[in-house]
């Protein structure tokens, strides 16, 4: 890791992360990390990202692999329409298939995903079973409510069945989420007995504060409590402990929530985390992981976005830098094939000058030849015919 990524800005850091995302698509229209079942979620939310960026469905940018191939995130569209089952499931659990179809409603795409229906029922089934809330499954908890409700906060107004019921759930879930939380403030998911501390702490923690911050002010001290936590358990180092790659996954996500709080309260702490997640990024923009990568972007994109230059231009330099750079490699392959075909054309030259004259004298003797075997076989016809 390079040392003076801890200077560079929030914007730059942005720019950096983006371009590493747009190279690192797949043949397929898809983001992939280390475990391909995280394919679908990944590409999900880096999909809505862009779409938050102000790229179309249809914007095209290009990636050189032996040739130019181009991309477009309508083509990632019918790849994730193409994750979702039969039976309505999406990505590796629960979490995912409420963030995917959150963003389908959200960004108005249902035209791109035919198998929505699908998703939606599976859904609402699962809420009304009341299944994936508790705290017995590793993961399942806090932060699977907290998806749950925004979900069904995008869709109370829209005309389902059962939209007479989507107050009524949403509701039974927020009192569930809010009676989830620990006297201490923090909310947390599964664990087993013998461990120490629960890694998906900040997780859900942080989850649920930008999921009840966006419904009503009625749950200020609960946020409030949430937060309190979320700082007094960051280390000096700026980051929140967990294991493995979530150290990066989990302190983008608590600065996130933060931010949405109240980003000049809590500046101090975010500065400090912000710095530790730019000394573990590269010169490339890559962060631990393509999904490391990703949820800096994320980040930085929360703190940057109201910036009105920001989104404004952002994606425009990136797919012009990008569009710039195909067309310099388009050109250089011209010039090569140019100078290519002037070496050829010179040594077809070459061998015309010293072979044309052959070419003559070949012929005047196959001509030669020709007339000979004619006489030939007039005279024996005239002797066949004589008899």
């Amino acid at each position: 890791m390079i040392d003076a990524m801890k200077d560079i800005d929030d914007v730059s850091a942005l720019k950096l992360t983006l371009n590493c995302i747009l190279e690192s698509v797949s043949e397929g229209s898809y983001w992939e990390d280390f475990d391909n079942s995280w394919n679908p979620i990944i590409s999900t939310l880096t999909a809505e990202l862009f779409l938050d960026l102000g790229m179309k469905p249809i914007d095209e940018w290009y990636i050189y692999r032996g040739e130019y191939k181009r991309y477009t995130l309508k083509e990632t569209f019918t790849y994730l329409n193409s994750c979702i089952t039969d039976r309505g499931f999406f990505g590796t659990d629960f979490w995912d298939e409420c963030q995917f179809a959150r963003f389908i409603v959200q960004k108005n795409l249902k035209n791109y995903f035919p198998s929505y229906e699908l998703l939606h029922k599976h859904i609402i089934d699962e809420i009304n079973n009341d299944l994936n809330f508790d705290e017995s499954v590793e993961w399942n908890g806090p932060a699977f409510l907290a998806v749950a409700i925004e979900y069904l906060s995008s869709i109370e107004k829209l005309n389902y069945p059962e939209s007479i019921r989507i107050p009524f759930l949403k509701n039974h879930l927020i009192n569930k989420l809010i009676n989830q939380q620990h006297d201490d403030g923090f909310w947390k998911g599964y664990s087993k007995k013998s461990e120490v501390s629960n890694f998906t702490v900040v997780w859900h923690t942080s989850q649920t504060i930008s999921a009840l911050n966006k419904i009503d002010g009625n749950h200020l001290p609960n946020i409030q409590k949430a937060c309190d936590w979320l700082v007094n358990n960051q280390e000096n180092d700026g980051y929140w402990p967990s294991i493995h790659q979530y150290t990066v996954y989990f302190t983008c996500y608590a600065i996130i929530a933060l931010s949405k709080i109240d980003g000049d309260k809590y500046r101090k702490y975010i500065n400090k985390a912000l710095n530790f997640i730019k000394l573990k990024m590269d010169s490339q923009g890559r962060c631990s992981d393509l999904g490391g990568t990703l949820m800096c972007a994320l980040t930085y994109w929360e703190l940057t976005k109201n910036d009105p230059l920001i989104k404004i231009t952002m994606l425009e330099q990136l797919l012009v830098k990008n569009a710039i750079k195909r067309s310099e490699m388009l050109s250089l392959e011209l010039q090569t094939n140019y100078y290519n075909s002037k070496e050829i054309e010179s040594e077809l030259n070459k061998y015309k000058s010293k072979y044309q004259d052959a070419d003559i004298i070949l012929s005047k003797k196959d001509i030669f030849f020709i007339t000979l075997i004619i006489a030939l076989i007039g005279i024996l016809l005239t002797i066949s015919l004589t008899k």
